[in-house]
């Protein structure tokens, strides 16, 4: 098990010391896992630049953030990455950056664990992927020389030259 953080002070554990394979964070996607999906059109979200009405509970864990996202080619993820492995979550993975302002990634190193305090070592195993499906979403006619596809065609080239 690796810890890590977000922290770019921490040298052991942030971002500089973060290797590849089953220790680094917890999202690590193997490429050769992933299906292309083509589609007509870009994917449309919905509703995500309104702010929840109702109560809202600190429940130590989240953080709601309003980021501008500007992104036609994200990876869909279905079910949960915790065990048992649910069916019920479906995680979207941007293959584009997403920026974000540095009051958001304050607000981000502010959320607190259990005992009331900031999170600095997040962790966890690497998770099967339990016979669900890793979908990239690619709309007709995107140059799949950039970003994600050109990545995901380098390290299946590379698998075939050993």
């Amino acid at each position: 098990m690796h810890h890590w953080c977000y922290d770019d002070d921490d040298t052991e554990h942030g971002p500089a010391s973060w290797p590849t394979g089953t220790k680094q964070s917890p999202i690590d996607i193997d490429l050769a896992c992933v299906q292309r999906v083509d589609t007509p059109d870009a994917i449309k979200f919905i509703n995500y630049e309104h702010a929840i009405k109702g109560d809202i509970c600190n429940n130590g864990h989240s953080v709601q953030m309003n980021p501008i996202i500007q992104c036609e080619h994200p990876e869909i993820y279905g079910g949960g990455l915790d065990q048992p492995c649910s069916e019920i979550v479906t995680w979207t993975l941007f293959t584009e950056p997403v920026g974000v302002t540095h009051e958001q990634l304050e607000l981000f190193r502010q959320v607190e664990d259990c005992d009331c305090r900031p999170i600095r070592h997040n962790f966890r195993p690497v998770q099967a992927l339990c016979e669900r499906k890793v979908e990239h979403w690619v709309v007709h006619g995107h140059d799949p020389t950039h970003g994600f596809e050109a990545q995901q065609n380098h390290e299946h080239e590379h698998a075939h030259d050993n």
